[in-house]
């Protein structure tokens, strides 16, 4: 999928990583200058003092999701969201 044609993205960042708050709004602005909608998820939102979406609905109405984190990061989510059928992309921290 070309970054071009992705509307929503959801995102999922590691848990109990409070810091990984300055490399998400890195993320974020960037995704906003691409006019790309971002969905983040509730318990990552409330980490970093955001307002989140609900696991389900961020998969949902999202086109693909983001794990930034690590490898476990990266797997949970890919549990998490099979039933959804979306396509996962992860960054490693």
């Amino acid at each position: 999928m070309q970054i071009s044609k992705l509307q929503t993205i959801g995102i999922v960042l590691r848990p109990n990583t409070p810091e990984i708050r300055d490399y998400y709004k890195e993320v974020e602005e960037f995704l906003k200058h691409k006019n790309i909608t971002i969905l983040l998820e509730n318990k990552s939102a409330k980490m970093i003092g955001q307002t989140g979406t609900q696991f389900k609905q961020m998969c949902q109405k999202s086109d693909t999701l983001l794990s930034i984190g690590g490898d476990g990061t990266l797997i949970s989510l890919a549990r998490r969201s099979i039933e959804y059928q979306k396509p996962i992309m992860g960054v490693n921290m």
